[in-house]
């Protein structure tokens, strides 16, 4: 579905969603690492 949303390929749809996984587990973990 997000894919004929976005006019794009569920590959990179796929790939979209796993760096924006990443950076958001990355982001999450500078905070808690700070607040320590």
């Amino acid at each position: 579905e997000i894919a004929e949303i976005t006019g794009t390929t569920i590959e990179a749809v796929r790939t979209n969603l796993s760096r924006a996984r990443k950076k958001v587990r990355e982001e999450y973990l500078k905070i808690v690492r700070s607040s320590k």
